[in-house]
């Protein structure tokens, strides 16, 4: 009887573990609380406005971040977040849906690190909608990021490009479901 429940304990325990280096690192990515802990920084001008649209989502839920393009205006929202001091790599995933996209204009999910000074470290890991779709259905992005030495935080961007000059855009995009998580190491064998 003992032995049962001690196996029962580990593989708690293991689940457990799991569910910790699983846990999103961001605040409502889910966007089932409206904008909340998302915000469009105050340099960023006469963008257009992001929506909470609970009409339209990804899964289970009843929300979405929605930026509805008008002129040659660019959607942007971030959320920063201080990176665990235990974590190396992580991993970035996320939904995008667009509709009447124009002018090769694009969506991208982006992560930016930076290093205690602000200092940005590492490229840019952007996840970008492709250019020649107008239209695309729900559609998920991921990819696995190495912290390079001296990373602090990281900001997780929401936008709206255009492809090399300013045009014309008219199209919406949707975002759901966005997380970055923790990548357990793999154990060492001894």
């Amino acid at each position: 009887m003992k032995t049962g429940l001690m196996a029962l304990l580990l593989v708690g325990l293991g689940f457990a573990t799991l569910a910790a280096e699983s846990e999103n690192l961001l605040k409502n990515g889910d966007f089932e609380d409206g904008l909340r802990h998302w915000q469009v920084p105050a340099w960023f001008k006469n963008g257009l406005t992001p929506e909470a649209d609970p009409g339209v989502n990804q899964g289970p839920g009843n929300g979405s971040l929605k930026l509805a393009g008008r002129d040659a205006s660019q959607g942007y929202v971030i959320q920063q977040i201080v990176i665990p001091a235990d974590a190396k790599r992580l991993r970035i995933s996320g939904w995008m849906k667009t509709q009447g996209f124009q002018n090769a204009w694009a969506a991208r999910i982006q992560v930016e690190i930076f290093n205690a000074k602000s200092e940005k470290v590492g490229p840019g890991f952007p996840m970008i909608t492709p250019v020649r779709n107008s239209d695309t259905d729900w559609t998920e992005y991921g990819r696995d990021i190495e912290l390079p030495e001296g990373a602090r935080y990281f900001r997780v961007i929401l936008l709206t490009q255009y492809p090399t000059k300013p045009t014309p855009n008219a199209g919406i995009v949707w975002f759901d479901n966005i997380m970055v998580t923790r990548i357990a190491e793999p154990e060492k064998q001894e």
